[in-house]
């Protein structure tokens, strides 16, 4: 069984009245400063219930509160994880690409070159011997007077 201790307060003022250099008695009614009474009124229980389950939904939303905190933490920890891993892989793909970059820059450079070369008159006389054509050595323009291509 559960006890509940109360204190007599008119106990109390009467101890500090006669507590001048002597020591006081401890019989009597003023003298009863502590008294335990029992738990079988339902006012006492409901109040030690009411207090227990207090305590018990502090320890829940306590453990709760630790166990939201965790899963926050190692989720954050995840999400940093992966973060820095996509990173550092990005990082990887663009340098590649720089370097791809980097090349064809440097055969387009090249194939510009040899553009240049093949378009060159030297080149295209080269060719034409190939083809065994004709050189054009009488040119006639033909003149009209008027407009040709106009109403």
């Amino acid at each position: 069984m559960l006890g509940i201790l109360t204190i007599n307060a008119a106990g109390f003022r009467n101890l500090r009245k006669k507590s001048s250099g002597r020591r006081p008695k401890t019989t009597g009614a003023n003298w009863s400063v502590l008294n335990v009474h029992n738990c079988s009124s339902t006012r006492a229980r409901k109040s030690v219930d009411r207090k227990s389950s207090q305590q018990i939904r502090l320890k829940l939303e306590l453990k709760s509160a630790c166990l939201i905190l965790a899963a926050v933490v190692v989720f954050s920890g995840a999400f940093y994880l992966f973060q820095v891993n996509s990173l550092t892989a990005k990082g990887y793909e663009l340098k590649e690409l720089q370097n791809n970059l980097a090349i064809l820059q440097e055969t387009n450079k090249k194939n510009r070159i040899q553009e240049v070369e093949l378009m060159s008159m030297y080149n295209i006389e080269k060719f034409t011997e190939n083809l065994n054509l004709v050189d054009l050595n009488d040119v006639t323009y033909l003149e009209l007077n008027g407009p040709v291509a106009m109403k």
